[in-house]
């Protein structure tokens, strides 16, 4: 069998103190752009003119999550709006751009034998709508300019130039109704060839000059190429500005740029229960974040701010437990097109007895920092906060909910991975983000399992304590996980304990890689008959799996960071899933709807009074995977269950 092994060769960045931009400022004068360099792509078709914006335009895109601002751009394309992928973004959130759709799916799933593993083509693409520039000349210096990446926080993610891999950008001539290449172009003495992307971001400006472009229905347009099989050949983009004015080329402003650390020290989300028996043990010290001054000259911020939130059942409770920030440089200055890593100290004992006169026993803590000079002039304000959320909830997550890599494994073969408890708990469901990635393994069957003791790490021999045969699932939104409920509820003792799986397939399962942080040494494989763990060399990150405990809804098993507050949503539990003979149903229920892969309904039943429980007889249908719908006034709930007999 194959050991377990990083599907892309996987590094981690360190940040510095201190990191420095790439700031050559390269500049184009697109006068000189040949109008005869077209890219034609069906998919990037200009608007039809409705819709115009007006300048100036700017994005950092440090108010969207996922997709872009809709206010701006087209709503199409698959890029990912993301504070994850991109080494010492300029400010908060990045547009990347790869081979994966805006659903997780990549937009080619290869056949194996058929040559399609690595094919290339246009991927992912983003388009601003149409911006009216009519009443301007070239002697109103208008300017567009931009940051951008090539790879990012995952070495080999690194586009190959050699292969066709690029970032195009385009303006759109309303008078041709074509698109123009704009940048690079091989004219100029740009190269991305050599490009480093441990130098940070580079910064392109383009003064607007030819009067071809300055239309009613200007628009721009970035589009990559690259493999389209998975998140390969990467590029980002950041703080994207189209204004008059542009006498200087460069950006005035200040921002955040990395997402504050985790609350807690080795997770992004633990169980309440387990929290609850040492806080203080649990509680992080600190949590950082960087800061960056985007303009050409040294200069500061004076005021200095910062909050936590408790967010139960929707309702925020400020909680004041950050101290003053430490890391800044003497009098708070920060150098210039550069980035400064900034401290908070976390006040442990505010959290701990904020935390003890509530009620819930669960809790999102969304804690916001800022930093803000009423001196200063900036373009951008919504980049001087950035927020996180912890989860004090009912399981654990080494991983922050983001993927930035994946690991594969196949053969025969088991793997582990290691948790505690402190106190006594049960445990009922196993999440797991299984990355969309590579070949397509959906329905291929494993046993998820649970052991006490792994035979030759801290055992003679393994104990087991449970086993529940299903299916691979891929589920439809980008970074989410698949619910996998255990064939019964398993009470267990405090200590060490590990979840994982068995399997004995050709197909290379891979599961999504956190790579904000590493715990490898919590990763075991079962290889030629004894346990080991996961070699150095071959792997390298943070599993995405996680144990439930307790059959409460688990609040923000969403991707953390994503769901910031508590939803309340009309819900149907389907169990158990895999299912034998019988799906129970559990919720008001007024009808419900079982499709099988083609679409057809093989159960239904319509009840002239909403129920609380039903049933659904499975005895005679195949097994696989099939699509249940339930429904109650104006609320449905879709999942997927699976039927294995």
């Amino acid at each position: 069998m194959k050991h377990f092994y990083s599907f892309i060769l996987i590094g981690l960045f360190i940040l510095s103190a201190k990191a420095q931009f790439k700031s050559t400022a390269l500049t184009i004068d697109i006068s000189r752009t040949n109008h005869n360099t077209i890219i034609n792509n069906s998919r990037t078709a200009s608007a039809n003119g409705s819709d115009t914006i007006t300048i100036p335009f700017l994005d950092d895109f440090s108010t969207s999550n996922i997709t872009p601002d809709t206010a701006l751009w087209l709503n199409e394309g698959g890029v990912y709006i993301n504070n994850h992928y991109a080494i010492t973004p300029p400010t908060k959130n990045v547009a990347s751009f790869d081979g994966i759709q805006s659903d997780g799916f990549p937009y080619v799933f290869p056949v194996s034998g058929t040559g399609t593993e690595s094919v290339n083509g246009l991927a992912d693409y983003l388009t601003s709508k149409p911006i009216d520039i009519s009443n301007y000349t070239p002697a109103d210096s208008l300017g567009f300019s931009f940051f951008w990446q090539k790879g990012g926080i995952h070495p080999d993610l690194n586009p190959e130039l050699s292969q066709g891999d690029s970032l195009l950008l385009s303006f759109f001539n309303k008078k041709d109704s074509t698109w123009v290449r704009i940048w690079p172009l091989a004219s100029d003495t740009i190269s991305i060839i050599n490009y480093n992307s441990d130098s940070g971001f580079s910064y392109i400006f383009i003064p607007i000059t030819d009067s071809a472009y300055f239309s009613d229905a200007f628009q721009f347009k970035f589009q990559s190429i690259g493999k389209l099989t998975g998140n390969w050949d990467l590029w980002s983009i950041d703080y994207v500005y189209l204004d008059t004015g542009r006498v200087t080329e460069n950006v005035q402003d200040f921002g955040f740029g990395a997402t504050p650390t985790s609350l807690l020290k080795d997770y992004h989300a633990m169980p309440y229960t387990q929290f609850s028996t040492n806080p203080s043990s649990f509680l992080a010290n600190t949590i950082t974040s960087n800061y960056s001054n985007l303009s050409i000259s040294e200069n500061f911020r004076d005021d200095k701010f910062f909050w936590l939130y408790e967010i139960s059942d929707s309702v925020p409770s400020k909680i004041d437990s950050l101290k003053e920030p430490s890391g800044l440089p003497a009098g708070g200055t920060i150098g210039a097109q550069s980035t400064t890593t900034i401290s908070w100290t976390i006040d442990k004992q505010t959290i701990i007895d904020s935390l003890a006169v509530k009620i819930q026993s669960e809790f999102a803590l969304q804690y916001t920092v800022q930093l803000r000079g009423a001196d200063q002039i900036e373009l951008l304000k919504s980049n001087d906060t950035i927020s996180n959320t912890t989860y004090i909830a009912n399981y654990y997550a080494y991983d922050d909910g983001t993927t930035e890599g994946a690991a594969g494994f196949s053969g025969y073969g088991k793997l582990a991975y290691q948790f505690e408890l402190f106190t006594p708990d049960t445990l009922t469901e196993i999440f797991i983000h299984w990355a969309k990635v590579g070949f397509n393994v959906e329905q291929t069957s494993i046993t998820v399992q649970v052991w006490q003791a792994l035979g030759g790490i801290d055992n003679p021999t393994d104990i087991e304590l449970i086993s529940t045969p299903t299916i691979v699932v891929y589920e439809d939104n980008f970074n989410e996980f698949t619910s996998i409920p255990l064939s019964s509820k398993l009470p267990m003792t405090a200590g060490t304990f590990y979840v994982g799986w068995e399997q004995n397939t050709s197909n290379e399962l891979k599961v999504g890689v956190d790579l904000s942080s590493d715990h490898r040494d919590k990763l075991y494989e079962f290889n030629s008959g004894t346990w080991k763990g996961i070699e150095s060399t071959s792997f390298q990150g943070t599993p995405m799996i996680r144990p439930k405990f307790g059959d409460k809804k688990a609040i923000g098993l969403d991707p953390v960071g994503i769901q910031e507050t508590i939803k309340k949503e009309y819900t149907v539990q389907a169990f158990p899933n895999p299912a034998d003979d019988v799906i129970k149903l559990k919720g008001i229920i007024s009808y419900y709807r079982l499709y099988d892969l083609t679409g057809k309904v093989v159960r239904s039943a319509t009840f002239d009074e909403a129920q609380l429980a039903s049933e659904i007889d499975t005895n005679l249908l195949p097994d696989g995977l099939y699509i249940l719908e339930a429904g109650h006034q104006k609320s449905t709930s879709t999942q997927r269950v699976n039927i294995l007999h």
